[in-house]
């Protein structure tokens, strides 16, 4: 068994990344610390002028976040993000 702690994200993607690893076998996870929401990329972007493609980026890959990961991330075995 190998015991890991993972530094993460914020996003959805990070805590479906985390819950994934943390349901395979072989593998304990011990912790998972994810970075705070202050000075997130789309807070940045949004602030930027000229920025309409990647803000557009950014609110695309929330959806499509949401939309494929939303259920397995909700429905994994929970550990404290």
């Amino acid at each position: 068994m190998k015991n890991l702690v993972l530094l993460t994200g914020n996003e959805l993607r990070h805590k479906f990344f985390v819950k994934y690893i943390s349901n395979q076998d072989g593998i304990n996870v011990l912790a998972a610390f994810s970075e705070s929401s202050s000075g997130n990329i789309s807070e940045i972007v949004s602030k930027e002028k000229f920025n309409s493609l990647r803000d557009e980026h950014l609110n695309s890959r929330s959806k499509i976040e949401k939309d494929f990961l939303i259920f397995i991330a909700k429905n994994k075995k929970k550990i404290s993000i």
